[in-house]
């Protein structure tokens, strides 16, 4: 088909069982030499009327931006050259009926950028249909098309397409005009850029800009990491004390993104630390497995000395194995139903008592060593260097040194180097790292007033290079030996935390079967029982075929093992019913 034959076809494509336009002319509308290509997915009645794409009031917002950012080169089209009923959305066979059009308008104009409005013009592109080798996700907002099996029919092009929302969506809610906003500023910023690179290169470029967009909450679908490009060499470090999305309007950086950073940047291990909550731990674990990564699991806790004590301080504890993850969850969930008072905080005793298998760091200058002292008051502290001692044994406490250009900070470094050398107790380099890279300070900064209303003294809170530490220690005044000491702790560190979280164990709550009853003839006791009880009147055929049914679901649970889970269930409705 070529190109110069398509006013021809459509204007006859009266034979087409889907011809419901009047006119039938709406081909396109053109402005130059077209480097961005509109799709949008059918003729509205304006459209219908006058013969041109988006004249009506969805074109009319399109022509603000396409103004608005200086656009005079495009052309825009639709999927379905017909105007449906009642401007129904188009159907499967609808689109198949049309594509080819679309085809030809595609390789006739050869756009470098096609923009698609709406899902019904992205479902055309991308679907399960599609030969996922020749897309390559880029933050989800925008796709490298590299001219792969279009899902109804060869394309023969290159080049980025771009999927936005249709501007219908803002007609029927005027919140949508944000996303809409950000979309056609993303849209800007692709037009002056080189999209003809290899499509390695292009996911490398676009791959900070995916964590960006994660870190400010927008709706993308992230990149897996397997597909992440290892851009530095690797790290003879490791972060022990990250944060996440879930240290609520402290931190920002979804756990995906995290990962992503943390392999980019060529490291092998990475902890998640988050503030009084173990809710990222397993999704952390998860997909640091999926990239390669070693995960190590922990939580920056808040402790008190006694319940209700406003008095409270950090420190960070990190399992080294699958008894210390169970006396994290433990501990963390104590904090939520018994410590809570303003923050989910852990008492020292209770704490002691669930303390193996587990490896503390005094955390940052918020240390449950340094609460409501002062210099004058070293002894308290040492007291408290002791009991942490005596909680987790000589070689699981390390004290954090960090290497944040704040005077405290340097005058508390200074201060760890002395109770190292009096306690025999190694010191660790950490960041305590908020966010993914320096550009969001800013964005760090804002989410710190709405919760503090005050600007916080820190900065580069993100995740250094092991270089990046070392000059951060630097400019502290600490020697090179020193420095390469507390980095290599984490080597070591890194090396005794082993959490294999048992995936294929059922973890269930105990539950009081009666003696000489197992979990499978306890819960068909109690389910006969019932039945007994409910169809006291049924004759003995229709129960017969009941209990034939009965024994058909006992077999389905017992194959799966829910017996236990049953009862578990059956202990909450019967507490509840009473």
């Amino acid at each position: 088909m070529d190109f110069e034959d398509l006013p021809f076809l459509i204007e006859n494509c009266r034979d087409c069982p889907h011809g419901y336009t009047r006119n039938k002319i709406v081909i396109e509308r053109k402005v130059g030499t077209p480097k961005i290509m509109f799709i949008g997915q059918s003729p509205g009645d304006s459209e219908d009327r006058h013969g041109i794409p988006f004249c009506g009031k969805s074109g009319g917002l399109l022509n603000q931006k396409l103004k608005e950012h200086e656009i005079s080169d495009y052309v825009i089209v639709n999927i379905q050259k017909c105007h449906p009923p009642e401007n129904a959305p188009p159907t499967e066979q609808e689109i198949v009926a049309c594509v080819p059009y679309l085809i030809t308008q595609i390789e006739f104009y050869k756009p470098e950028i096609i923009v698609l409005l709406g899902n019904y013009s992205y479902r055309t592109f991308v679907s399960e249909k599609i030969e996922s080798r020749g897309i390559t996700a880029i933050s989800g907002l925008s796709i490298l098309y590299i001219g792969s099996m279009f899902q109804y029919g060869k394309l023969n092009w290159s080049g980025t397409i771009i999927p936005i929302l249709h501007p219908s969506a803002i007609l029927h809610n005027p919140i949508n005009r944000i996303k809409w906003d950000f979309s056609w500023n993303q849209i800007k910023k692709y037009i002056g850029e080189d999209i003809s690179e290899d499509t390695e290169d292009v996911v490398t470029k676009k791959a900070d800009f995916e964590d960006v967009l994660a870190t400010r909450r927008v709706l993308y679908k992230t990149q897996a990491s397997a597909d992440v490009k290892i851009e530095e060499s690797e790290q003879k470090f490791v972060h022990l004390h990250q944060h996440t999305e879930y240290s609520l309007l402290d931190a920002f950086g979804r756990l995906q993104s995290i990962v992503n950073q943390l392999k980019r940047r060529g490291f092998t291990a990475g902890a998640i630390t988050d503030h009084g909550t173990m809710s990222g731990v397993f999704q952390f674990w998860w997909k640091m497995k999926e990239a390669g990564l070693k995960p190590i699991l922990g939580i920056e806790a808040y402790i008190i000395r006694k319940i209700k004590d406003k008095q409270r301080g950090h420190l960070v504890l990190l399992a080294k194995d699958v008894e210390g993850y169970k006396n994290l969850l433990f501990l963390t969930s104590w904090s939520y139903k018994y410590g809570f008072y303003y923050k989910p905080n852990m008492t020292v005793e209770v704490l002691r008592e669930h303390s193996k298998g587990l490896i503390c760091l005094t955390a940052c200058t918020s240390s449950w060593l340094r609460v409501q002292q002062t210099a004058e008051q070293d002894e308290g502290i040492e007291d408290r260097i002791k009991e942490l001692i005596d909680i987790f044994g000589n070689d699981n406490v390390f004290f954090e040194v960090m290497p944040h250009d704040w005077l405290p900070q340097v005058e508390w470094n200074k201060a760890l180097m002395e109770y190292s050398k009096k306690f025999n107790v190694k010191l660790v380099a950490t960041n305590d790292n908020h966010y993914l890279v320096k550009e969001d300070e800013k964005t760090h900064e804002v989410i710190l007033n709405v919760r503090k209303g005050r600007k916080y003294d820190v900065t580069d809170l993100f995740i250094r290079s092991r270089q990046e530490m070392f000059n951060g220690f630097s400019k502290q005044g600490f020697g090179e030996t020193q420095i390469n000491e507390w980095l290599n702790t984490t080597l070591e560190i890194a090396e005794r935390c082993n959490v294999e979280i048992p995936l294929e164990d059922k973890i269930l709550p105990d539950v009081t079967i009666p003696e000489g009853e197992t979990p499978e003839t306890y819960l068909k006791k109690l389910v006969y029982k019932g039945f007994e009880e409910r169809f006291v009147e049924m004759s003995v055929i229709k129960k017969i075929e009941y209990y034939d049914r009965l024994d058909y679901e006992f077999d389905q649970i017992h194959q799966k093992g829910f017996e236990r889970y049953f009862l578990v269930i059956n202990e909450y409705l019967s507490w509840c019913r009473k």
